[in-house]
């Protein structure tokens, strides 16, 4: 009696390994086709900003020498910005505003084919405060991906 138990549990713990192998199978071969990522907002501030001549959500970034651009440079190449705010009479100080694209939030997981799960939260912008005609920094707006795993990268 105790050979056939024994005998028996050995093959109980086959089956139970059988019955996952095409499990285990799919994952080995589905490798890299399963993954996803968090698209969310990301604000970036850049203090004095370097600005390039055409209107894009990249065009500004870390200036590392001395230019500063001034409010007239920035309509000239840029145009006149979507929104504009007055915040002190005294100190001439502004707000302008550019908008491009969409902002999009949620999540993206992946098996063979991304499946798209987010929406529109709001527009990419670029926020310049200016004072005295002088660019003092910029706030970017703009999408990121976070929590990457799998194949696709941004």
């Amino acid at each position: 009696m105790c050979a056939a138990s024994v005998i028996c549990d050995v093959m109980r713990e086959a089956r139970i390994v059988a019955k996952m192998l095409p499990t285990l199978a799919a994952c080995w071969l589905v490798q890299g086709c399963v993954g996803g990522f968090i698209a969310r907002t990301k604000t970036q501030t850049f203090m004095p900003p370097s600005i390039r001549e055409k209107a894009a959500i990249d065009a500004v970034g870390t200036n590392s020498g001395s230019n500063l651009a001034t409010a007239d440079w920035l309509q000239k190449y840029w145009g006149k910005p979507k929104s504009t705010t007055l915040v002190s009479k005294e100190t001439l100080e502004e707000i302008w505003t550019y908008k491009f694209g969409w902002v999009w939030c949620g999540v993206v997981p992946w098996v063979v084919v991304p499946i798209p799960l987010v929406v529109p939260v709001q527009r990419q912008k670029i926020v310049f405060h200016v004072r005295d005609n002088r660019i003092i920094s910029a706030d970017v707006v703009d999408w990121d991906v976070v929590g990457n795993f799998g194949p696709i990268h941004r």
